[in-house]
């Protein structure tokens, strides 16, 4: 079954896929995929938009479409041309979940990297992720099997750990050996709940197949169809550590003049990730704290 003209317009509404936003979000994303409220006002300013400052009392969804509102009559058509073309229904990846709070882990995390670098091979821009509730625990009573919510996600490989926002408690069941199970993400650009949480083999027709257990079921067309019919509550999504980061590293002002000695630094900032070792080429950074030279190899 193709999803209608009336469908395809109406979750293009809802999701803000249009030719203008989607070159908007590409312009405004962070470290991690998501909104960047300090390079909306900068690319706002670009096409002379003065608007920083005007909506303090919003939260960062709102101040985007505001702004957004005001950028579209500046910002000529030709700027946004190359996402002009008819993009069809998004594709959907269902995955299990043991519950779906994208305020507190924003972002489906795959316990193999494979599994996540698969789903960003198959996927394209604007995809989704269906959050399934799990048949057993922990997953709560009310949300076992059943039709949770949805992910747009980026299509960027990240640790979920830099994704979790900072401050964010997230229960023990969620780690093993101090480690996150689910270590291999793909960020949460936008998300939204299902308030009526409806069972997934009513909407549609099926349990969710093995292929979902480590990694995602694509939906056929005919199931999109069904689920993008479903009443959704966008969900405000916080800013994740690995954004918070890069806002400090971009916060040093003002910049420093190479040729001119005796400049104070930037501020300090702290920084923490997981790496991996991988075989391949090495290097050896060599620095100078006033007469100590000090090296380190890596």
């Amino acid at each position: 079954m193709e999803i209608s003209r009336e469908q395809r317009a109406h979750w293009t509404e809802r999701t803000a896929q249009s030719p203008f936003n989607l070159w908007l979000a590409d312009r405004t994303r962070g470290a991690d995929g998501r909104l960047d409220l300090d390079r909306l006002y900068t690319l706002a300013a670009e096409y002379g938009v003065d608007a920083r400052g005007d909506y303090p009392d919003l939260n960062p969804g709102q101040q985007r479409m505001n702004v957004g509102n005001r950028l579209r009559a500046r910002v000529p058509a030709e700027a946004y041309a190359a996402y002009s073309a008819d993009r069809g229904e998004p594709q959907v990846f269902g995955t299990w979940f043991w519950g779906f709070d994208p305020t507190g882990h924003p972002f489906a995390g795959f316990t193999h990297a494979g599994s996540r670098d698969a789903l960003i091979a198959r996927s394209r821009p604007g995809d989704l992720i269906l959050a399934v509730g799990t048949q057993g625990e922990p997953t709560v009573e009310e949300s076992r099997g059943r039709a949770l919510g949805l992910i747009e996600f980026v299509r960027s490989p990240m640790n979920a750990e830099d994704l979790i926002p900072p401050g964010t408690e997230l229960p023990d069941r969620l780690f093993e050996n101090g480690v996150f199970k689910w270590p291999h993400a793909v960020p949460a650009a936008r998300a939204w709940l299902f308030p009526d949480k409806p069972r997934i083999r009513d909407v549609i027709g099926r349990q969710l197949t093995s292929a979902a257990i480590t990694g995602t079921d694509k939906l056929s067309s005919d199931e999109v169809a069904r689920i993008l019919e479903l009443e959704i509550e966008e969900v405000d999504l916080p800013p994740s550590a690995a954004a918070l980061k890069q806002q400090r590293l971009h916060s040093a002002k003002p910049k420093l003049d190479a040729t001119s000695p005796g400049q104070p630094g930037p501020p300090p900032s702290e920084w923490s990730a997981l790496v991996a070792r991988e075989d391949g080429p090495t290097a050896t950074y060599l620095m100078r704290f006033g007469n100590r030279p000090a090296g380190r190899s890596v």
